[in-house]
């Protein structure tokens, strides 16, 4: 849905041909444009934290999970060029994130 969104009238009709063919093609694309967007790890992390939780986890459980993890935190350190870690995951990072899933 999200790709047909982004589609304009004026759209070539070969960029049609790019749609991709597979419920799985069209995954691994979201995956793919996640990772290029917020980097491999923090996304690998936050689908791990959806796939294990069988109830569902809340906004609050994943930030406490993501917050624990040190290679998150120097992650979100250097893509946002801060001088230290953050103590905590910036609740914005995660929004970013599940606003784009």
């Amino acid at each position: 849905v999200d790709l047909s969104q982004r589609w304009t009238s004026h759209e070539p009709a070969d960029a049609l041909k790019t749609l991709p063919l597979t419920v799985t093609e069209a995954i691994r694309g979201l995956l793919l444009d996640l990772e290029e967007a917020f980097g491999a790890l923090l996304v690998g992390r936050v689908m791990a934290l959806l796939a294990a939780a069988r109830g569902g986890l809340t906004d609050g459980d994943i930030l406490f999970c993501l917050s624990q993890d040190p290679q998150i935190l120097e992650h979100v350190r250097a893509q946002f060029q801060l001088q230290d870690a953050p103590p905590r995951l910036p609740p914005m990072v995660w929004l970013r994130v599940r606003r784009a899933l």
